[in-house]
């Protein structure tokens, strides 16, 4: 069900690749495997929570661990080697682009107690009504941009999207 969702949802971009052309083929795909990832880890997690009745606190600690290795081993093969942490992540420069911007500091803080929320809601709940209510975030999102911030257009297409 959720691979209908995404490919009616991509279906307006398709129709514009003729226009955007050939490079636009690498980011459509970059999302339907993110897409994939979070249909694999959603499932799973439902069935570590509900079924083998893992503790919520473990799977958190699990899932963050593994994003974190996955974050590092990709840092390292894109950039060339280990040297690239001691560059690029560990670098007092690139700690100081990160606090100069408040909203990069924000937005993670928002997706750590939501990881964390969506953890414990989810152990309650099925991972249906998860996704529901992670649509609300989606439409929030979208209505806080266009009404307060104005960072982006309320196109009708935009406004399809969400």
């Amino acid at each position: 069900a959720l691979l209908l969702v995404f490919i009616a949802s991509i279906s307006k971009a398709v129709d514009k690749l003729g226009e955007a052309g050939v490079p636009a083929l690498a980011p459509l795909r970059m999302a339907f495997l993110q897409c994939l990832f979070a249909v694999v880890a959603n499932v799973s997690s439902e069935l570590l929570l509900k079924e083998l009745s893992m503790p919520t606190d473990l799977i958190n600690a699990a899932q963050y661990s593994l994003g974190l290795s996955v974050l590092l081993v990709g840092l390292c093969v894109s950039k060339g080697g280990v040297e690239a942490l001691s560059t690029d992540l560990f670098a007092p420069e690139a700690w100081r682009r990160l606090y100069a911007d408040p909203w990069m500091s924000s937005s993670i803080a928002c997706l750590v107690v939501f990881g964390i929320v969506t953890a414990y809601f989810l152990r309650e709940l099925s991972n249906v009504l998860k996704e529901i209510a992670g649509s609300g975030v989606i439409v929030l999102t979208a209505l806080i941009d266009w009404v307060f911030l104005g960072l982006s257009a309320c196109t009708p297409l935009g406004f399809e999207a969400v």
